[in-house]
């Protein structure tokens, strides 16, 4: 069933027939996450978001062997966590190339990831096994130029998935960025502080508290 879902998303995401790109031109989606991407990635969701399901299938997780003996110089993957490496740990240009639809597919990577990071549980896991902050912290510093960090969708993002990795706690005990640009508001564009490579994460997402009469006790 999880690679019948992983299938689904695949599909949506990036698995266009050849025969069918030359005639009908792909159809990039306006949104972050396409509506037809968008309900096997909910359904993959409720499956993996839970600790004792992403220990099972982690743990005994094989990736399929991506050497250039294989038939298919892309092969789709058939694992959670060869889906995970492909649309989500994405930190090089290897990784960028073998997408057809980067910014799209990252996009839905990124928000799989920022889903499984609600259980604390799953989200040590993912660290201590994969170093996927370390990743994410890299292929952001792919976006700096001139001691800034460019701010695009997918930079906003990472800034989203790593600060909330990298501070314990809820909604409540850390002040989350904004996951999608504002139009409206630019001066929110302005003021959101974006870290990369090994850069200190900003203060800013760091929420102070009172304790015992003490004030500026950082949580």
């Amino acid at each position: 069933f999880l690679e019948y879902l992983i299938e689904l998303l695949w599909t949506e995401l990036e698995n266009v027939p050849d025969d069918l790109t030359s005639v009908f031109p792909r159809r990039f989606p306006s949104d972050a996450i396409s509506r037809y991407a968008l309900k096997p990635l909910l359904s993959l969701l409720s499956l993996v978001s839970s600790f004792s399901a992403a220990y099972e299938l982690l743990s005994t997780d094989n990736n399929e062997s991506l050497t250039p003996n294989n038939v298919d110089k892309n092969p789709k993957p058939c694992t959670l966590l060869t889906l995970l490496e492909r649309i989500c740990f994405v930190s090089d240009d290897t990784g960028i190339r073998s997408l057809l639809c980067y910014e799209h597919t990252h996009a839905a990577g990124l928000r799989l990831l920022s889903i499984m990071q609600s259980d604390l549980d799953v989200q040590l896991l993912l660290e201590t096994k994969y170093n996927y902050i370390e990743k994410l912290r890299q292929a952001q510093a792919e976006m700096e130029s001139g001691g800034n960090i460019i701010l695009d969708q997918l930079s906003l993002a990472r800034n989203h998935v790593l600060v909330n990795g990298e501070l314990l706690g809820g909604s409540q005990e850390k002040n989350m960025p904004p996951w999608t640009l504002n139009e409206n508001d630019l001066t929110l564009l302005t003021s959101i502080p974006l870290f990369a490579g090994s850069m200190p994460l900003p203060d800013f997402y760091t929420i102070k508290a009172t304790y015992g009469g003490l004030n500026n006790t950082k949580i």
